[in-house]
């Protein structure tokens, strides 16, 4: 294939992902010709640096590490609380302006150069800065790496190598870009200079002829074609004939396919002048000797042991020094033989590197040939020599410190409390006459503007109803004094509203008689906490559109009533409530209006309740109701009476009077003697009891009911016989990315093909399978014909992923994955990473352990998982920190309220945020409108289904629709 260039339209340079992706190329190499070299590059990483943490607010230092204190020659105690510019550590103010300005614009500074003044003497190092949240301040965590010997090491190789460094600096990356037959038909300037061409020119028409040695043009040719023909990335280093002067050199060239529907729209690229790079290679070949140099040069005693025996391979003259030992002694020798260790400390410093946690400093006592016993720490890693695994390690003369140590912790406790609250209120509290200082930032955070020399009785530093659990917090600290006094209040004098305070405390003094007389403490605002907490606790627990109690929080409910009911001896009233006429309403009046329905509903049903009663949405029309100390029959009737009256009086929707009526089950415990989930059932059961008797009633649960039962049993056999049958089959609902107008799935949604009553809905069968044995039986069906699908695409040529609902007592068996395992061996041809498998969060409400663990040996076979409906009542962060997932599917519940309903909105919102977290892609359920879609888009999810797209088909009308649907211009134009 050849490829001659006969357009000069240019091309921008290169991004920088690109020259990431090129960079990554150059560092493998390097990284291979140091391999040899692992022990030095890896030693590094266990050196005692200089480290520490400031606060963002004000700059001053929280915390230092005994390196920094050494290298300012300040005391620790003297350099917490101030700022760098107090104790004069730069070189100049503008050193400082310069990180800050780093650390705005990259949100991270990694090895900046810097100047530190340290002992009157300039030191220079690289600086690496990150960002981290300490008890809700922002900090950031600091590294120095003194670079005063380095320095003297790379001023001898940047002089050595001048011309490299120069070269490595101008490197620049070229773009091109060719048509779908390879012909590249424009290039950047950067292309031209490499090349050896006047800026502007266009490639040359025989490119690959003219332009590349003869064993360039071959590998560039197959490379082509590759990529053309398959859409196979590639990567070459190629030798270029340069244009202007004849002479060879060597670039690296990048090339990609553009392609949709599985054709090739073009081919693009970068490409880099790396003759440079060839130098330096050679370059870093000839410097290994001064790499082995550092390690014989640094002050930090060092050494190599083998993992297997623990015998010394290498020491540096520090770890001589230290111990008084010779290196041709140590060699082949342990620690234990030399007496320098005891076995138990060589087993604890090696412990938290055998455990993963490399360069974790270990104390121990190191036994010195050349003066007293040392207490050190070993920083340990474990490396690679050749074939032999072995231990890096690093120590560190902290004797001095663990003196020092006894002098400092008097004042521990106010310092663990200031490094943890950071930038917080101060306040002093005299325990003896009950009276509060605090600093200026104390008495602003409780809204009163006071001077810091006023006092504040105790009782009155928080809110009224917070004096009381003040006190018994005091009490309980003074008899646990190891333990902080830790309280939240709320503050009686905010400026805006209701605000919450964490006060955090330490008894500092006793009296005499034994009693506490001072404590010291501080105060943190967190009111963004709490109201988050709370409105997480309100997501979880309550129904989005009525306000009212979930299923979640109607479960514990009902559990503390039936408790209240044994204990009293008194009736416990369960009904289940279903709307009559709900779905002509919302078919008439729109969804909308049949929300507002059910708000009504909602609170005609609160009002109608005595103070005790309980009244949850379990979604839809239905509701639960628990009606706790009855003591007849006839008591709840008299409830379930006003409820129905209430119920039943007229509502005004879009100007016209309307009517509903309810019809409503009940049971009562503990006459019915059943569990939480078998009473809601009975009511259940009873309501439909009412439903068929008339409805606008209310039914107790009785025999009767049971003979409903048995006719459903009849209707699962007919169900059973018509699975046998093969009356079953799988329609497909594409999955579509709206951004890209591209199909990137299916969901599989059964349909039952009824001799006599034509296609069936799931809502006509699958009622009467749940709770069955036919469930498992009509999953299993399921998982087959998902396959069998998956495997006929993949003979059609055809790949996407297919995903199938999998129902909770099917998924919740034990033996569920390993079944799973054998359907998939089942049918060898069938792609198992395009099998997507949807659940429900009512599936893992219970047994979550269970669960997860299912869906975790599902991921290990391949299979990837979808958690459906999410939001719809079920919602907790616990699915998405514990559930391995890879996909939240927003219910077309949300979706339809979206436009004109803010809650729901913001609910949209909230789980695209959630999704965007936990690194989960997003898809939405429902989408019948060209409307949501594009506002769907904007939001930033940009996978949708719903009716709007496609009504779910047949797998071969599916085909066929697949080569024709296009998406609407607007979703695209939001490309």
């Amino acid at each position: 294939m050849a490829l001659p260039l006969t357009r000069t339209d240019p091309l921008p340079d290169a991004m920088p992902g690109d020259v990431m992706a090129v960079d990554e190329g150059r560092v493998h190499n390097i990284t291979t010709l140091l391999s040899s070299e692992a022990k030095f590059s890896a030693m590094s990483q266990a050196l005692p640096d200089p480290c520490g943490i400031t606060r963002v607010v004000d700059g001053r230092y929280i915390e230092v590490n005994p390196a920094f204190c050494v290298l300012v020659g300040i005391p620790r105690e003297q350099i917490v609380g101030r700022t760098s510019l107090e104790l004069e550590i730069w070189d100049s103010p503008q050193e400082r302006e310069r990180l800050l300005e780093v650390l705005a614009r990259d949100g991270r500074v990694d090895q900046l150069s810097m100047k530190a003044r340290a002992q009157g003497r300039v030191v220079p190092g690289l600086m690496s800065v990150s960002p981290v949240e300490i008890d809700g301040e922002d900090c950031i965590v600091f590294v120095f790496h003194d670079m005063t010997r380095e320095k003297s090491v790379q001023d001898g190789l940047l002089a050595a190598h001048a011309l490299m460094t120069q070269a490595g600096q101008m490197a620049r990356l070229g773009a091109w870009e060719s048509d779908e037959h390879g012909t590249v038909i424009r290039w950047s300037d950067v292309c031209c200079e490499v090349h050896g061409l006047p800026p502007g020119t266009a490639p040359p028409l025989d490119y690959i002829g003219q332009s590349l040695t003869p064993a360039s043009q071959e590998a560039l040719r197959n490379a082509a074609r590759a990529c053309l023909r398959d859409g196979t990335e590639w990567t070459l280093d190629l030798q270029v004939i340069r244009a202007d002067n004849g002479q060879l050199r060597w670039m690296r060239a990048h090339g990609e396919a553009v392609r949709e529907g599985g054709r090739t729209l073009r081919m693009q690229g970068v490409m880099q002048d790396i003759d440079a790079a060839h130098q330096a290679e050679e370059a870093l070949r000839e410097s290994q000797q001064r790499f082995r140099l550092i390690f014989q040069m640094l002050p930090y005693p060092m050494g190599i042991t083998r993992c297997a025996d623990g015998t010394y391979v290498d020491v540096n003259p520090a770890w001589e020094s230290m111990t008084g030992v010779a290196r041709s002694e140590a060699i082949g020798s342990t620690v234990l033989a030399l007496g320098l260790y005891s076995a138990d400390d060589r087993a604890t410093v090696l412990e938290p590197a055998l455990r993963g946690e490399e360069d974790t400093p270990v104390e121990a006592t190191l036994r010195s040939r050349v003066g007293p016993a040392l207490t050190v720490q070993q920083s340990t890693r474990k490396i690679t020599l050749g074939s032999t695994e072995c231990w890096l390690f690093a120590l560190h003369d902290i004797t001095d410190r663990k003196r020092a140590e006894k002098a400092m912790r008097e004042r521990e406790a106010v310092l663990s409390l200031t490094l943890e609250a950071a930038s917080v209120g101060l306040w002093d509290c005299d325990i003896t006459n009950g009276l509060v200082t605090g600093d200026a930032r104390w008495h602003r955070m409780r809204g009163v503007d006071q001077s810091t020399e006023q006092t504040v009785p105790f009782d009155q530093c928080a809110g009224s109803g917070d004096a009381p659990r003040m006190r018994a917090e005091l009490r309980r600290h003074a008899r646990a004094p190891a333990t902080k006094f830790d309280l939240i209040t709320t503050v009686p004098g905010a400026l805006e509203g209701q605000r919450w305070m964490r006060n955090l405390g330490k008894i500092v003094a006793w009296g005499d008689d034994g009693k506490p007389s001072r404590m010291l403490g501080v105060t943190i605002d967190v009111t963004g906490q709490r109201e988050q907490e709370l409105l997480l606790q309100r997501l979880a627990h309550y129904d989005a559109l009525t306000d009212l109690p979930n299923r979640v929080l109607m479960a514990r409910q009902l559990s503390d009533a039936m408790e209240q009911a044994r204990t009293s001896g008194q009736l416990l009233g369960v009904a289940y409530l279903d709307l009559d006429g709900f779905k002509p309403v919302n078919d008439r009046f729109g969804h909308d209006a049949g929300d507002e329905l059910l708000r009504c509903v909602a609170r005609r049903l609160s009002a109608a309740l005595r103070p005790q009663d309980c009244v949850a949405r379990l979604g839809g029309d239905e509701f639960a109701i628990l009606l706790p100390d009855l003591s007849s029959s006839e008591d709840a009737q008299r409830a379930l009476a006003r409820l129905m009256e209430g119920i039943s009086a007229p509502y005004s929707l879009q100007g016209e009077t309307i009517g509903v009526t309810a019809s409503i089950g009940y049971t009562l415990f503990p006459r019915d003697d059943a569990d939480a989930d078998t009473l809601l059932r009975h009511a259940d059961q009873a309501m439909y009891a009412a439903k068929q008797a008339g409805r606008n009633r209310f039914h107790e649960f009785d025999a009767a009911q049971e003979r409903e039962m048995l006719q459903m049993r009849a209707q699962i056999v007919h169900l059973r016989e018509a699975l046998a049958a093969g009356q079953f089959e799988l329609y497909l609902q594409p999955k579509v990315d709206m951004r890209l107008g591209t199909v990137v799935g299916a969901e599989a949604l059964a349909r039952w093909n009824h001799p006599q009553r034509g296609v069936l809905s799931p809502g006509a069968f699958l009622p009467f399978i749940e709770g069955t044995e036919l469930e498992t039986l009509f999953g299993a069906w399921v998982v087959d014909a998902g396959l069998t699908l998956l495997d006929d695409f993949c003979k059609a040529g055809l790949q996407f992923p297919l995903s199938i609902n999998i129902a909770a007592p099917h998924l919740q068996q034990k033996d569920f994955a390993p079944w799973m395992s054998e359907q998939l061996k089942a049918h060898p041809q069938a792609p198992v990473h395009l099998l997507d498998i949807e659940i429900t969060e009512a599936t893992a409400l219970f047994h979550l352990d269970r669960v997860a663990q299912t869906l975790r040996e599902l991921r290990a076979l391949g299979i990837t998982i979808s958690l459906d409906d999410f939001g719809t009542g079920y919602s907790s962060l616990t699915y998405l920190r514990r559930l391995p997932l890879n996909t939240l599917k927003i219910d077309q519940s949300f979706v339809s309220g979206m436009m004109d309903q803010a809650g729901d909105l913001a609910i949209v919102q909230g789980v695209i945020g959630l999704a965007r977290s936990f690194g989960y892609k997003v898809i939405a359920e429902g989408v019948e409108t060209e409307d949501q879609g594009q506002m769907l888009l904007q939001m930033g999810c940009a996978q949708a289904q719903g009716y709007f797209i496609a009504r779910p088909m047949p797998a071969a009308a599916f085909l066929t629709w697949l080569h024709s649907w296009q998406a609407p211009e607007a979703w695209v134009r939001l490309n």
